[in-house]
């Protein structure tokens, strides 16, 4: 008889061990007992609240072009920062690295801390690159030092394509399976009005709604993130 695991994907299950019991595997195709109240409940949809007011708010607005974006990232770059913050963290890194923090330790906080100094690296360097090739995109950047339209197109669109099959996927799965453990909705259901209410509010308001949005996410991410400190002790 081999010794039982809990860990579904480490080997194929002896059909001689004794059951694990709810206590010790948590089986994520099962909805958990639900407490009968929770501040956390209300955190997502403080967020999809958020989206559907900036979508009303920011309908019809034009996307910046090249140079009020610089121009705004001068007087509003507390803004730009915020909105940066908000869209590389998301449900990926609270469901992801801190279950891998809570199961092995802090050390995998340092793939966060580590890119801080990598990023002052690089804008260091490239920001004045840009900034006197006036391009703001690195795509914008490629076509100028080679001269060609080609590269651009290739690179934008390998660039997509790796975004939306790699991390807009995790975001979106992640954030699906929260919901799911947390209200029992449909997750199919829950990525359809995720994508819907994203792509809406992006499309109708631009880079402004995308800004302004990053703004409260920040804060909603904030608190999000006190409330799981408390609750995880």
């Amino acid at each position: 008889m081999g010794s039982h695991s809990c860990s579904g994907w480490s080997r194929t299950p002896d059909l001689s061990d004794p059951p694990a019991s709810a206590s010790q595997c948590w089986d994520y195709r099962r909805e958990p007992p639900r407490p009968a109240y929770s501040s956390t409940y209300y955190v997502p949809l403080l967020r999809f609240c958020c989206l559907v007011f900036v979508a009303a708010k920011m309908f019809g607005a034009s996307m910046f072009s090249s140079m009020s974006y610089l121009v705004h990232f001068v007087f509003y770059s507390y803004f730009i920062g915020f909105s940066l913050l908000s869209s590389n963290i998301g449900s990926g890194h609270f469901i992801g690295l801190a279950a891998v923090g809570a199961s092995s330790g802090i050390a995998i906080g340092t793939f966060e801390w580590n890119a801080v100094f990598l990023l002052c690296f690089l804008g260091w360097i490239f920001v004045p690159v840009y900034i006197k090739a006036e391009v703001v995109m690195v795509s914008d950047y490629l076509r100028k030092r080679f001269g060609t339209h080609r590269i651009q197109i290739i690179f934008s669109v390998l660039y997509l394509f790796l975004y939306i099959f790699n991390r807009i996927a995790l975001e979106v799965c992640s954030y699906a399976l929260f919901m799911r453990m947390l209200w029992g909705m449909d997750i199919y259901l829950i990525i359809l009005v995720l994508l819907t209410v994203s792509g809406l509010y992006t499309i109708t308001g631009g880079l402004v709604a995308v800004v302004y949005t990053g703004v409260l996410h920040v804060f909603i991410m904030l608190l999000g993130s006190v409330l799981l400190m408390c609750y995880g002790k």
